[in-house]
């Protein structure tokens, strides 16, 4: 699983060691929380 994550450019999800949770917002509310990056983030597509 981590050498999948790893090979799919998915790093942000192994910085997710001691605490995660889900928030829902729109999506510009979500680019100005990651533009800061106190935190590891990890969102969702909405091309899926």
């Amino acid at each position: 699983f981590v050498q999948k994550l790893i090979d799919n450019n998915h790093e942000a999800m192994l910085e997710h060691a001691s605490m995660s949770y889900k928030v829902i917002c729109d999506r510009g509310i979500t680019h100005e929380i990651v533009r800061h990056r106190l935190f590891s983030y990890a969102q969702e597509s909405t091309r899926y």
